[in-house]
């Protein structure tokens, strides 16, 4: 639903969540179900333009995620490269960088394959920083981070022709 912007499913799907988490033995409200629902709203928010509200909501989610023991650096990849992406909508293009700088070094630091190899950095986060720095102007790293995420989508199989354009 966030992939094809259904935003009023997603809407209708995100208080179908609450309404059930709510339902749930406290100890079976984890910080993955409650942190997810709150990610997937935020993107509801900023699609339908309430890039601040989004936030609002997207930081709660990150502040439970940071709250988890051991850290789950993936989906704190996932939720800072979200969050950077709705600081660009907000027009806050220092601090979207700040988070995409913050995703990309997390990644870098703790994504790995089973056999502990690094794991490339994401190319939809990768991208999304790319068009971050283009707004602050910095456009040789810009255009540099967005040729590699162009080559990396051309690879891809299946091609992800939505990014490509």
């Amino acid at each position: 639903m966030v992939e094809t912007h259904n935003y009023q499913e997603l809407g209708g799907l995100s208080e179908v969540a609450g309404l059930a988490i709510a339902t749930l033995d406290p100890a079976e409200h984890s910080v993955d179900l409650i942190s997810s629902r709150l990610s997937y709203l935020g993107f509801m928010q900023e699609g339908t333009g309430e890039p601040l509200k989004a936030l609002a909501t997207a930081t709660e989610g990150y502040r439970l995620r940071l709250s988890e023991n051991p850290l789950k650096h993936l989906y704190l990849c996932a939720t800072e490269s979200n969050i950077g992406y709705m600081y660009n909508s907000a027009n806050n293009h220092l601090e979207s960088k700040r988070f995409f700088e913050m995703t990309r070094d997390r990644w870098a630091g703790f994504v790995r394959t089973e056999d502990g190899e690094p794991v490339p950095w994401n190319t939809v986060h990768k991208t999304n920083f790319g068009r971050c720095l283009v707004y602050l102007n910095e456009h040789d790293e810009a255009a540099r981070i967005l040729d590699e995420s162009v080559q990396a989508f051309k690879a891809s199989r299946p091609v992800n022709w939505a990014m490509l354009a």
